[in-house]
């Protein structure tokens, strides 16, 4: 630290009025007045290369020493400069300390649009949805310039915590402004479909004159978000007309969709797609083939699907022993659950549920009381589960 002191002290200007001399006996005629944008960005610049302190923030290397250093710039009357306070912002918001970085931006007379973005920044950064719509509420009373990030994050936060009615205002905004990118008109689709509002997504969409892959999937999740699985499926096949690349999220969706439809069919045609054009089958996808199989009662497929992947993931086995259990085999379900490959997962209450299900189905007595007792030992008290044991143990009698 007193390395920091000595360094913040040689670079304060000893004689600030040798600085300020200018040459007065020149005639000289300045250059036309440069336009608004470039000349902020000229004096931005300017003030980075002038502030002493500015480049010594690189020093600070944890939340002690930044706190003490915040503590040199103000006893030096340094904390004043516009770009200290925004770096102080971005400073404190990296290690952990929002909250610091709330009270310094609250402590800025006039914040601009630099210091407002960089807070919302960092409340996105930390999903603190509802902090980024109360502090963009507040940047319309100081700040008039926006620009396509702050629309990203804040339509983003009207996504998360479902307000349409922020969302309208700002799409208010962005039709005002005229120049929305392709990213931001996506988070409007997104915020609209998120809030139920899926006629007005399909408007946003519809608007949309350059649509990407991403924006294609956004309103087909859209569709399959709001129970509208076959609108999903009608885009999709648009989405293939237009000869759009389709990707690992698209096609979850679309397998989504026909889960819901119980369309066994289409989701055997994705299926083939898939392997066809030698798309990469992640965890997401092995999830939603195996989940459209089960629920489409084709058991024996959705095994294959099963096997052909050998990571322990307890969302797979749990959905291949509800599988089982729905088509009536319960003596495979338990044979899986009792399965010694699966002994290191921590069973969940839908697993409980269906190992007690396919117990009452096969009438195995001691099979009951051990899944009872799992079910106790690991404190399992949802109401799936104690329904279950209720239907379980009726059987019985």
């Amino acid at each position: 630290m007193m390395k920091l002191i000595s360094n913040l002290q040689k670079q304060i200007p000893r004689n600030p009025l040798l600085q300020s001399r200018t040459l007065t006996h020149f005639t000289y005629n300045p250059p036309p007045p440069d336009p608004p944008e470039i000349s902020e960005a000229k004096a931005s610049t300017h003030s980075i290369f002038t502030n002493p302190a500015f480049n010594l923030f690189a020093m600070c290397r944890n939340i002690d020493s930044l706190k003490k250093f915040h503590t040199l710039l103000v006893v030096y009357g340094l904390s004043h400069d516009p770009l200290c306070p925004t770096k102080l912002i971005s400073l404190y918001a990296s290690f952990g300390r929002v909250d610091c970085a709330r009270l310094v931006f609250d402590e800025m007379p006039s914040p601009d649009f630099y210091s407002s973005k960089e807070m919302l920044r960092w409340y996105f950064l930390q999903n603190l949805y509802g902090e980024v719509l109360g502090l963009f509420r507040r940047m319309r009373m100081w700040v008039r310039v926006r620009d396509n990030v702050v629309y990203s994050i804040v339509l983003k936060a009207c996504s998360e915590v479902r307000d349409v009615n922020e969302g309208r205002k700002v799409h208010c905004e962005i039709v005002k402004a005229a120049c929305p990118d392709g990213f931001v008109l996506t988070g409007l689709l997104d915020a609209y479909a998120k809030c139920g509002w899926i006629e007005w997504s399909r408007r946003v969409f519809d608007g949309i004159v350059d649509r990407n892959v991403v924006c294609w999937t956004s309103m087909i999740v859209g569709y399959v978000q709001n129970e509208c699985p076959e609108d999903g499926l009608v885009l999709f096949n648009r989405m293939r007309e237009g000869m759009v690349d389709t990707n690992q999220f698209t096609l979850g969706s679309v397998l989504t969709a026909t889960t819901k439809l119980r369309a066994l069919h289409q989701g055997k045609w994705i299926h083939g797609y898939l392997i066809k054009n030698g798309i990469e089958v992640n965890n997401v996808l092995v999830t939603s083939l195996l989940d459209m199989y089960v629920k489409c009662g084709d058991i024996r497929d959705a095994r294959s699907i099963f096997d052909e992947h050998s990571m322990i993931d307890l969302v797979w086995w749990t959905a291949m022993i509800v599988g089982y259990t729905q088509s009536g085999c319960p003596l495979e379900a338990l044979k899986l659950f009792t399965d010694k490959r699966w002994d290191g997962l921590l069973l969940n209450s839908i697993t409980t549920a269906s190992g007690l299900s396919s117990c009452a189905q096969s009438g195995n007595l001691n099979m009951r009381r051990s899944v009872h007792g799992l079910g106790i030992k690991l404190g399992l008290e949802e109401s799936s589960v104690r329904n279950a044991l209720v239907d379980m143990y009726a059987n019985v009698i």
